[in-house]
């Protein structure tokens, strides 16, 4: 195992935090934490920085908007100053975004925020109603305004690059490579022979071979999105591995998909009757 990432939840409310980070360092194992960032003070960040490659930290808006969206008043400076505190290290920090309904107003100043903090990265998650999210699904955006802002970051995403090295990620949607394409189509032809190979590239790994899923009781699928289509136990995940259809085969209904014959869709849930969030148009499907 090369890497282990720390997540949840919050991973700091675990009472052995520190310790399971000592050791997964004393069994070589690369680590990353994602964290909101609210437990990390000064003492804390004199422990994680000499222990971790990198921390995710979760930032949702302004102050008003993330402390909302949180539901902890003061969650916002906390974790600003968590990053700075971080940084100043010499701890490789990024940043992470929900993009949901009501914070995608503030994506102007999440783009502000990430230009004047010491980070290496942001991440944009799109909204999940899954889990406690289910009872929230009005906070997932429409399609409309899924597109709109996934525009909004690559265009941003040109213009501070062009000045300073910085990881700009979406996480959440496959489609978004399909979006990739498009934007670039219309305002990076020169870059758009290189992302076509990438993103096919990744449709081969993810979508078709590189995946196997065991849930916590042995059941193996093909992904943690098709928990409705076992595939055996893991005792037998020798021969699911090697008799595990293409993807093509089991997802009827992207066949007709625009970006999926070009082999641009690199989506683990296509098949599994997941809006996948591309495009709507001429010759594409779900």
């Amino acid at each position: 195992v090369p890497a282990l990432l720390f997540s949840g939840g919050e991973p700091m409310c675990c009472e052995n935090f520190f310790r399971y980070l000592e050791e997964a360092n004393l069994l070589g194992m690369k680590v990353t934490v994602s964290t909101n960032g609210s437990l990390i003070d000064g003492a804390a960040a004199r422990l994680m920085a000499p222990l971790v490659s990198y921390v995710g930290i979760s930032i949702d808006g302004p102050r008003e908007a993330h402390d909302e969206f949180r539901g902890n008043p003061g969650s916002f400076d906390a974790a600003v100053g968590a990053a700075e505190l971080l940084a100043s290290l010499g701890c490789r920090v990024g940043l992470r975004f929900t993009l949901a309904r009501p914070l995608i107003p503030f994506l102007d100043d999440i783009f502000s925020l990430a230009e004047s903090l010491p980070v290496s990265r942001i991440c944009f998650y799109h909204f999940m109603p899954a889990g406690r999210g289910e009872r929230d699904a009005a906070l997932a955006p429409a399609r409309g305004e899924t597109d709109a802002a996934i525009w909004r970051v690559m265009e941003w995403a040109d213009r501070v690059c062009a000045s300073r090295p910085i990881e700009i990620l979406t996480v959440g949607d496959a489609s978004d490579g399909a979006r990739l394409h498009e934007y670039l189509r219309r305002h990076g032809a020169s870059r758009l022979e290189r992302a076509s190979s990438l993103l096919r590239s990744a449709a081969s790994r993810t979508g078709v071979s590189g995946i196997l899923s065991v849930r916590w009781d042995g059941v193996v699928f093909r992904n943690q999105f098709s928990w409705n289509r076992p595939l055996g136990n893991w005792r037998e995940i020798g021969r699911i591995a090697r008799e595990k259809p293409p993807l093509d085969e089991t997802a009827p209904e992207c066949a007709p998909c625009h970006w999926r014959a070009r082999h641009i869709c690199a989506s683990r849930a296509a098949g599994f009757g997941r809006e996948c969030g591309a495009f709507r148009r001429k010759g594409a499907g779900r």
